[in-house]
């Protein structure tokens, strides 16, 4: 069931936003995850993105997997950027898609009230009777 507050204090985050990290990028993201949810934010949205993200799907799905973990533990809703089958595969609380990801009507054809469903506000523009939140 979609809560509204959860998108309160979401927290956004790929291996690609810890570029500048010398060290390890994926166990920096999981251990500023783990600080996020330990300072209570809402949600937590794994977006993999542009070219300095995980390029391998296999990883991709790991990194998620662990994201995901992390989240289960603290009660944090779990939320796929962009990615709806992945999303699915997963059973993550929620999956974000962009106006140039995917067609609306694809999205809630396929999440069919699995899970929940969040698009950007540009999308509403071409498409104004659509709902934002399922």
């Amino acid at each position: 069931m979609f809560d509204a507050d959860c998108l309160k204090l979401m927290f956004v985050a790929g291996s690609q936003d810890f570029y500048h990290i010398k060290g390890d990028r994926i166990n920096a993201l999981l251990d500023t995850l783990k600080l996020a949810l330990q300072s209570k934010i809402t949600a937590f949205q794994f977006r993999q993105k542009g070219d300095l993200a995980l390029q391998d799907p296999t990883q991709i799905k790991q990194l998620a997997l662990e994201c995901q973990k992390l989240c289960k533990k603290y009660g944090t809703p779990f939320i796929v950027n962009d990615e709806v089958q992945l999303a699915l595969e997963l059973k993550a609380d929620g999956v974000h898609v962009g106006q140039e990801d995917m067609a609306i009507e694809k999205v809630i054809a396929l999440c069919k009230k699995r899970l929940f469903y969040r698009f950007e506000r540009q999308y509403f523009r071409a498409s104004p009777k659509s709902a934002p939140f399922r």
